[in-house]
């Protein structure tokens, strides 16, 4: 008889399960999801998750010691599984946080995520949430240098969201440092299509992104780091409208816009008030400009240092 873990979600007037998830899912189609069986009873809905030789992640961790080859094939591991959604369009929100409700094999490391396919359910927990957790709870080959997990708790304490791009930028810069084999994970977006980040911003891409570069701006005053995970990535005051938020009274609603065009990376001013500047110099209102790794981006009194690794 196989082993399963039952999860029962007590249904809501309207709610509605989707059919297309849940065959790709039962299919063994997505990568790194459990499958499961599924019931109705009542008013509930029944998902009885697969784990034939797996353990719940926090069984595991408990008892193992890890290193940091075993740490960076968990985390690809996972990496592989958000790809897998986002490529089939699944909705990351559903996916259950819970440190005990991830499984992986002791012998692969294969790391497995519980998805439920369930309109309007409502998860707890997120990513980064998950990874501080997961940090919490390892046991770390005290024989290597541990610089690599003050990195990457040093990375989910400076992110207000964290997503599977900065995962994979970490594991291939932990990858190039310490000989690591390095796997690149593309992350693709088609022609015209429309997602939500972490923070709830809408972004509408046109053309195809494949890229592993860490590109990120780091606020002068505090050493905040903002990453830049999509394009256009527009810069403002208004929440609802762009992916870095400036609060200043200064700044503008829709203040500027940075895209990447032909390989390189350019800004542009969106006819702020106060203006957006480079190295000092003020941008003319919708003339795009070149960025270089290392320049001074300034929007009004807001001073940012753009990196391009």
């Amino acid at each position: 008889m196989s082993k399963k873990i039952s999860t029962v979600v007590k249904g809501k007037k309207g709610q509605q399960l989707n059919k297309r998830e849940i065959q790709l899912i039962t299919r063994n189609q997505i990568k790194g999801i459990l499958t499961f069986d599924m019931d109705l009873k009542k008013d509930s809905f029944i998902f009885d998750y697969k784990v034939d030789g797996l353990l719940p992640l926090d069984v595991f961790l408990c008892a193992n010691i890890l290193s940091r080859n075993d740490l960076i094939s968990i985390f690809r591991y996972i990496i592989t599984a958000l790809n897998s959604l986002e490529e089939h369009r699944f909705s990351k929100d559903l996916i259950i946080w819970d440190i005990e409700a991830v499984h992986i094999s002791p012998e692969t490391l294969e790391t497995y995520l519980m998805y439920v396919p369930l309109q309007f359910y409502e998860t707890k927990g997120n990513l980064k949430e998950f990874l501080l957790n997961f940090i919490a709870l390892c046991n770390f080959n005290q024989d290597e240098d541990l610089g690599y997990v003050q990195e990457i708790v040093r990375e989910l304490n400076q992110s207000i969201a964290y997503s599977a791009y900065m995962l994979l930028n970490y594991c291939n810069k932990i990858a190039d440092l310490h000989g690591v084999e390095k796997k690149d994970e593309a992350f693709f977006v088609n022609d015209e299509d429309i997602f939500k980040n972490e923070n709830g911003v809408i972004t509408k891409f046109k053309g195809n992104l494949k890229t592993n570069v860490t590109i990120y701006i780091e606020n002068i005053s505090n050493g905040q780091i903002n990453y830049i995970e999509r394009f256009p990535y527009r810069v403002g005051k208004s929440e609802q409208l762009n992916d870095c938020v400036l609060l200043s009274r200064v700044v503008s609603r829709k203040h500027a816009e940075i895209m990447r065009e032909q390989g390189g990376y350019y800004i542009v001013d969106l006819g702020s008030t106060n203006g957006t500047y480079i190295n000092k110099r003020r941008l003319q209102p919708g003339v795009k400009e070149r960025l270089y790794d290392g320049m001074s981006i300034k929007f009004a009194n807001e001073e940012f240092i753009f990196h391009c690794d």
